[in-house]
């Protein structure tokens, strides 16, 4: 039996040889859709209001093909309210910072685990974006408050707090991250460290040492960051991916599979 349509799930109703529905309750054949079949759908499981300031989030995902893989971003909130939890994604770094620092439109590397932990000192919005093995894609974000919202009195407390904690979340050496997926069949996340700000250079390159896209190429802060690389109109095969940051320099491996 082939079902119309992935989405069409739950029960098929049979039709006699006129073509008219069957009444008979007893032609009515309940159908267990096989997860894959199933569109992808992600959420975010955890608290909205952090009485203390600290919270752990988690990825529920259903649909799509296994496995998974995981992206949490969030975006501290400015004087002036939220802001819609959308847009366009930077690869900044992790850490928090000052109230008086942080830029207010952009979107913060939080990681790719199945769960996300984190002090925030002022409301921010959170996201997490799911690919699966299809490479299919879904995003689910949730707002987050915390007590006095950041503002006012509590700012100053919230600027040194934020720093400290970005101090205390900052990388101690350079590194380049596995990417993920990987084999990947359209488009992977490669992560890299920087323990001090330096001018970064993130290149692929083929297997005659070919370059074939130049990912990153411009001053990065320290931190945590991470950029896509999207395979689309590149052939299947073996593939190298070199960071330069700085004197650090180190090459990694990707497998394209289409």
């Amino acid at each position: 039996m082939t079902l119309p349509s992935a989405q069409r799930y739950g029960f098929v109703r049979l039709v006699n040889r006129s073509g008219v529905w069957a009444a008979d309750p007893d032609y009515v054949v309940n159908v267990n859709v096989p997860q894959h079949l199933r569109p992808l759908a992600a959420s975010i499981s955890g608290p909205s209001y952090l009485p203390n300031y600290n919270g752990t989030w988690t990825a529920s995902v259903s649909g799509g093909q296994p496995a998974y893989t995981y992206l949490w971003e969030y975006q501290l909130e400015c004087s002036g309210g939220a802001r819609d939890a959308g847009g366009s994604t930077t690869n900044n770094p992790r850490g928090g910072v000052g109230t008086n620092d942080v830029n207010c439109d952009e979107w913060y590397y939080g990681g790719t685990q199945a769960s996300f932990t984190r002090t925030f000192w002022q409301n921010a919005n959170l996201r997490l974006t799911v690919r699966d093995a299809a490479n299919g894609s879904a995003v689910s974000s949730k707002y987050i408050s915390v007590p006095g919202g950041g503002g006012g009195a509590f700012a100053s407390q919230a600027a040194t707090s934020q720093e400290a904690l970005a101090k205390q979340d900052m990388p101690v050496a350079y590194a380049l991250r596995a990417a993920q997926p990987n084999p990947f069949a359209s488009s992977t996340l490669i992560q890299y460290d920087l323990p001090e700000a330096t001018y970064v250079r993130l290149t692929v390159y083929d297997m005659t040492g070919r370059e074939v896209a130049r990912l990153v190429d411009e001053e990065k802060g320290a931190g945590y960051h991470a950029a896509s690389f999207d395979a689309k109109g590149i052939s299947s095969g073996v593939y190298l991916y070199r960071l330069n940051a700085g004197a650090f320099k180190q090459t990694g491996r990707l497998v394209l599979l289409k």
